[in-house]
């Protein structure tokens, strides 16, 4: 037993590379290809095919030859990029297409995604608009938050007057700016911040007609914003907010009657109330409490704005109004804060003797 043993080791270790590898995958080959019948039952030896060895045999080949496709393909790829430096758009596209079908468009082979990438870009160069979509969004189905493919299908998309899938692209953009530095992948936060400083005139140039669609896209992105909570994205979403609200003042006379008009006004006065911005949140709430003349919160804020802006006489005035319930029943809080205001200005007005005081007592 142990010389029958012996000699089978000797016989295993003659065995050829590929033929081990033929052996250990021997429970994966097909009956008919290890020389069984239909029953099961063994015909004869038992052998590894041909057939078998052949296809081993390339698969290892395969294996050495891709790093020399690889580099080939490389080379390819820095031949088109040249070529596109040069302004020979059709030769750098058609360098990018020999160089993907070389690689077979594996979407798997980060190569491929970077060729694509490269080609959708030749494509635009040339005017070629879907096709440089249909090569970005094969990319962002594998790598959804790739900067440069957003960016080249947003652009096509814009050419083609497509506003709704480039608004699309634009929010794509946006969410990569929430997400922040070392959480979008491909794009860095100033690449993004590059990208929408491109996309915003392009996609507000759309809408310039249609004054309440823009403050409606205005609005969402805002909000959008500001749910994360950052200052830097704070100050995102006011300059957005300034947009519309200086095109309603420049195109529709200061008309914010209309339903997202109002919003804009609105997100904009919450976000000079948490930025202290006090100047700015009397404007804002002198437009918006017309609107609203019974919105008792909205004139604490103006109480509180013109306290810091040094207009005394509008404090006392109209925090005596709210606790006389001109503007409504307030609640008990909004009353606490209204008579805080009223006493503590008035008993400010009279010790340094300010002028223009002339206020009743409270009723009551």
């Amino acid at each position: 037993t142990l010389v029958a043993i012996i000699l089978a080791i000797v016989a295993l270790s003659c065995v050829p590379p590929e033929r081990h590898v033929a052996l250990a995958n021997v429970g994966m080959l097909r009956n008919e290809e290890l020389g069984l019948d239909g029953d099961g039952e063994v015909m004869g030896r038992l052998r590894i095919p041909r057939s078998v060895e052949q296809r081993m045999t390339v698969l290892d080949v395969s294996k050495r030859l891709r790093g020399g496709v690889s580099a080939d393909v490389e080379r390819q790829k820095n031949q088109a990029n040249e070529l596109f430096q040069q302004g020979k758009f059709a030769q750098a596209r058609d360098m990018y297409t020999k160089a993907l079908n070389a690689l077979k468009m594996d979407l798997e082979e980060p190569l491929t995604l970077s060729l694509l990438r490269n080609r959708a870009a030749a494509h635009m160069k040339l005017g070629h608009y879907q096709k440089a979509i249909d090569d970005a969004t094969m990319v962002l189905s594998k790598e959804p938050r790739c900067n440069k493919a957003l960016l080249r299908r947003a652009m096509a998309t814009d050419k083609l007057g497509d506003v709704k899938q480039y608004l699309a692209s634009y929010r794509d953009c946006l969410q990569l700016v929430h997400e922040g530095e070392g959480a979008t992948g491909v794009a860095t936060f100033k690449e993004v911040q590059r990208m929408l400083e491109y996309m915003k005139p392009q996609y507000r140039k759309t809408l310039h007609d249609k004054p309440e669609e823009l403050c409606r896209i205005v609005y969402e992105d805002a909000f959008f914003h500001i749910k994360y909570q950052g200052m830097e994205l704070f100050d995102f979403a006011l300059q957005e907010l300034e947009y519309a609200t200086e095109y309603m003042i420049e195109h529709q006379n200061s008309n914010f009657s209309g339903e997202w008009a109002y919003k804009v006004l609105e997100l904009q006065t919450h976000i000079y109330r948490m930025q202290s911005h006090f100047d700015c949140l009397r404007e804002n709430l002198d437009i918006l409490i017309p609107l609203r003349p019974n919105n008792i919160t909205m004139r604490l804020w103006r109480c509180m704005a013109n306290e810091v802006c040094e207009k005394y006489k509008k404090v006392v005035i109209e925090s005596k109004d709210i606790i006389d319930g001109v503007y409504g029943q307030p609640t008990y809080e909004q009353y606490l804060n209204a008579e805080k205001a009223y006493f503590r200005i008035k008993k400010y007005m009279e010790k340094y003797q300010i002028d223009g005081y002339g206020v009743d007592t409270i009723k009551g």
